[in-house]
């Protein structure tokens, strides 16, 4: 199972945010990604089951960003 943190703030503590994120990785060890941008933080630790290659998060496609 894979483990995310979203973060939409007026600031936002990074190292805070990352810590948050390593503390989730055993939930998915194999992958961890993450997107900054202005006030929103997305982090994401992966399981890879299927799609090893064409699954990797943060999703970005034009100016839209996912994490799922």
């Amino acid at each position: 199972m894979c483990g995310f943190i979203g973060i939409q703030a007026g600031e936002i503590n990074v190292k805070r945010a990352k810590e948050a994120l390593k503390k989730m990785a055993h939930r998915g060890p194999d992958e961890s990604s993450e997107f900054i941008d202005n006030n929103t933080y997305l982090g994401h630790n992966r399981l890879v089951v299927v799609d090893k290659e064409n699954g990797k998060q943060p999703f970005i496609f034009k100016n839209f960003v996912m994490i799922y």
